[in-house]
């Protein structure tokens, strides 16, 4: 009984607070119960009136967010209307009424009730106090509410490092995005609003953002803004790496030349960079000697589009295979093309013996092998054991190699056993000389 007194005594000193004059919102006990608490908090909130409704919250104890509520309303309302306080002093009155505990309690933690101060501060934001609005935003602790209001009152590049300090990459890229939209809307152009957009990330934005995006171009094929994103930040390398990439990929010649030479030009401007520009110099100069030796040949499978150094040298010597008739001027254009593009001399015998042996031009190979070698014979022997020559032609290579251990290695490769047993005896080696015995 005693319960139901107290509960119909708060109803009754509700209902008379509604029905004063300067709140004229009179209900009927059925229509207050219908309403609910909640539904008369949000509907005087509603009606202007945050006041009467943090006040019932408290006599009423409800819920920590329903008073959460009607404090921001309150809150949102003063520094909308307190036009004759500073924005420290409105941001200071704000705060406490935040923070004040109406159940007569301790105050409560400046951290608790989510999104409260990014509403109040959007509040003064829309009011015209930015500065309140900014003072109140420091306080809050929901990231998913603080980036939000940052985005809304047009601090972009704070909305992107709160987002970075939560770790939390889905409002980093609402941050970026968001600013995106902001940059072409203010200046109807869309070449000047992506001037601006690309300088604002670089100048201001945290590095996440600018990684972010990066990476964002980059998985959607965007070459032209990943380049123009890239050169405005300075990432010369990467910039050159984007568009040799693009260089690489189209099939169109003129295209490529033309993406290869912005790929030099860019690298250029990276001190640090001379490597790369040599080299994307020297693939320019290479796809156009592959077009000239096309064209010299007549022939599609000499010099493949694209092909790397070692890659074009071994196909020209395949198509000696072809037309032998063309073997001596093949052979020149060869040792110009190595020469130009700085092939060592090791490696380049190496590519005529691969290529020979591959191509079955056994007669060039044994030519070769009348000149004294860089590599040794070692290589020729084994590729004459590989294409399975005649005995003579490999003992021939075999003989030519210096290191007796090669030699003995070599016999037993081609499984020449007694050359190898006469190795082995030379080398005054038992245990060669046995496995040598087991074997015949």
């Amino acid at each position: 009984v005693a319960i139901k007194f107290v509960a119909m005594t708060k109803k009754l000193r509700i209902l008379n607070a509604l029905r004063d004059p300067k709140v004229g919102f009179a209900l009927t006990s059925i229509q207050y119960d219908a309403l609910s608490s909640s539904g008369l908090i949000a509907r005087l909130v509603a009606m202007q009136r945050p006041a009467l409704a943090t006040s019932i919250c408290g006599y009423l104890s409800l819920d920590k967010s329903i008073l959460a509520f009607a404090k921001a309303s309150r809150a949102s309302a003063l520094v909308a209307s307190s036009k004759s306080l500073s924005d420290a002093e409105a941001a200071e009155a704000a705060i406490k009424i935040l923070n004040e505990d109406l159940a007569g309690g301790s105050a409560e933690s400046p951290s608790s009730g989510k999104g409260r101060y990014a509403t109040v501060a959007l509040a003064a934001f829309r009011a015209g106090r930015v500065g309140v609005a900014t003072r109140l935003l420091r306080l809050e602790k929901s990231v998913t509410d603080k980036v939000p209001a940052l985005i809304a009152i047009g601090n972009f590049s704070e909305a992107a490092r709160e987002a970075v300090k939560a770790r939390d990459n889905d409002m980093l890229f609402l941050s970026i995005m968001e600013y995106e939209k902001a940059c072409m809307s203010s200046t109807g152009d869309t070449t000047k609003g992506n001037q601006k957009f690309i300088q604002g990330i670089v100048t201001s934005f945290p590095k996440e953002a600018f990684d972010l995006l990066r990476t964002f171009y980059q998985k959607g094929n965007d070459a032209k803004r990943l380049r123009d994103f890239l050169l405005r930040g300075q990432k010369f390398l990467d910039a050159g790496f984007s568009v040799a990439k693009v260089g690489l990929s189209v099939a169109n010649n003129q295209e490529s030349t033309s993406a290869m030479q912005d790929a030099s030009q860019i690298f250029a401007l990276g001190k640090d960079n001379a490597f790369h520009k040599t080299c994307t110099d020297d693939y320019m100069a290479l796809l156009q000697d592959q077009d000239r030796l096309r064209s010299a040949f007549n022939s599609s499978d000499i010099a493949p589009k694209s092909s790397s150094v070692t890659d074009t040298l071994i196909s020209m010597i395949h198509f000696v295979a072809q037309d032998q008739s063309q073997a001596n001027k093949v052979f020149r254009q060869v040792d110009v093309l190595a020469k130009k593009y700085r092939v060592p001399e090791k490696r380049l015998w190496h590519i005529k013996v691969k290529a020979l042996s591959e191509s079955q031009q056994w007669r060039f190979l044994h030519n070769l092998a009348e000149r004294k070698s860089p590599i040794g014979y070692k290589a020729f022997a084994i590729a004459a054991i590989n294409g399975k020559q005649p005995f003579g032609e490999i003992v021939r290579y075999i003989e030519k190699v210096s290191n007796a251990e090669d030699r003995y290695d070599l016999f037993c490769l081609a499984e020449f056993w007694k050359r190898a047993l006469q190795e082995a005896m030379r080398l005054e080696d038992p245990r060669r000389a046995e496995y040598v015995k087991s074997k015949m």
